[in-house]
């Protein structure tokens, strides 16, 4: 009787110990496998319906060189507030939302036809949607454009210029296995 009377009076410590040790083990487990941003490419999508394991699978088929992975995380720009994430390498979103947050994102040197160009400027190129993976709403273009703090539009690492080639010829039909 004196040991269930114990374990009660204690049953606070023990929930609390058992609530820190699931906290640390899923804290531990974040920390050794998420992989640093130079060593995948972060995709982020503005569209009501995105198979993001699906597609990640797809296009992790033809991962470029020194990429570990590619994550597709759907967003909407304007549940986001101001800004862009902050891991994003490559955004696929509406021109109403690049007007928003065109000073966030690379300017393209060679404007494709159809590109979103503001001021005199390409920020994106257009984009129609992998129709298996991605279900625009329709009545809005959508571009694919790339954030100026993404680690992989530079000189030395173009991962995420590859990884956009591969978007639009899965598009266009072109993509081989």
């Amino acid at each position: 009787m004196r040991i269930i009377k114990t374990l009660l009076r204690n049953l606070h410590r023990y929930v609390f110990l058992l609530m820190a040790c699931a906290f640390l083990l899923t804290w531990f487990y974040y920390i050794a496998t998420e992989l640093p941003a130079k060593k995948k490419v972060a995709v982020y999508i503005n569209a009501p319906e995105v198979r993001s394991r699906a597609l990640e699978a797809e296009l992790e088929k033809s991962l470029p060189e020194r990429i570990k992975a590619i994550r597709v995380h759907p967003f909407a720009y304007d549940i986001m507030g101001v800004g862009l994430p902050a891991e994003a390498d490559i955004l696929i979103m509406t021109g109403s939302d690049i007007e928003h947050c065109f000073e966030l994102l690379m300017p393209l040197e060679d404007a494709p036809e159809g590109a979103f160009i503001k001021d005199g400027i390409a920020y994106g190129a257009p984009f129609c949607g992998c129709g298996e993976f991605i279900g625009f709403a329709d009545g809005e273009d959508h571009y694919i454009c790339f954030a100026k703090s993404s680690v992989h539009t530079g000189k030395y690492d173009n991962a995420a210029f590859e990884v956009a080639r591969i978007l639009l010829d899965l598009k266009e039909g072109n993509h081989e296995d």
